[in-house]
């Protein structure tokens, strides 16, 4: 059994909820200028994404992280990409204490979803991306989109106090 093979035995040996495809039909949607991935892994869990990163590392894979997928032409475009973890069901907002002002989200909960969970409470999170129902906060992020609101705000990353974030080894 080759590399690729083994890499996606323990895939599915882990995956009892993480989504994982390897169709040629499914990988065509998530092309990037070209480029087809050879898995799309699809997490629950930020543990299951962890684990799938480390996998990668492991087997010598590179990985492409994808949000709402709005944004994937801006910053270097990848030379190969064999692991495409997709973060759309990495939707939780794990903590919002709104006295202080803060939350604590998972990246790929949409900003739209963001700004109606914060509007309950009052509240709502100064940032005006193009594509709000489609952009993820980890997609935003990472492209550093914004909008108007900008000049006046700051950035996404003006605004981020800290992060929590999946090396290599996961």
């Amino acid at each position: 059994m080759g590399e690729i093979e083994t890499f996606e035995s323990a895939l599915q040996a882990f995956a009892s909820t993480a989504r994982v495809t390897s169709d040629a039909d499914i990988l065509r949607n998530y092309a990037v200028d070209g480029l087809l991935p050879l898995f799309v892994v699809t997490p629950t869990t930020t543990k299951q994404a962890a684990h799938v990163v480390a996998l990668a590392n492991q087997y010598g894979l590179s990985l492409l992280a994808r949000g709402g997928g709005s944004r994937m032409s801006v910053g270097n475009l990848p030379e190969r990409i064999d692991v495409l973890l997709e973060t759309n069901r990495l939707t939780h907002v794990l903590e919002h204490e709104a006295p202080d002002l803060t939350c604590h989200v998972e990246a790929g909960l949409t900003l739209a979803a963001l700004q109606a969970k914060l509007a309950k409470k009052g509240q709502w999170l100064a940032l005006d991306p193009p594509d709000a129902a489609q952009s993820t906060v980890g997609g935003i992020l990472a492209s550093n989109a914004s909008g108007p609101k900008r000049l006046r705000y700051g950035s996404a990353r003006d605004l981020v106090i800290g992060l929590h974030v999946i090396q290599a080894n996961g």
